[in-house]
């Protein structure tokens, strides 16, 4: 399941829930994309993990300035 647990309307004074500090009990892993350009490798590990041995939740966190980024992944066959 993909969801976008950021997508609640923003104000200036808001911060960033930690997402990946709360959800580290509760998932089998968790990543932080800091670079737009991996996270085509985060996304393939990611299904590989939750599919692997005992399936369960891989959390895939990209902050904000990250995903405001535009960039060509080439990896996947997307492109601008």
């Amino acid at each position: 399941m993909l969801d976008d647990v950021s997508s609640k309307p923003t104000s200036p004074w808001c911060q960033e829930t930690p997402i990946v500090e709360i959800t580290r009990q509760i998932t089998k892993h968790n990543y932080l994309v800091m670079n737009v350009e991996d996270i085509p490798r985060v996304v393939r590990e990611a299904f590989f993990l939750a599919s692997s041995g005992r399936p369960g939740p891989v959390l895939i966190d990209i902050p904000k300035a990250g995903r405001c980024r535009l960039t060509r992944v080439k990896a996947l066959g997307f492109s601008n």
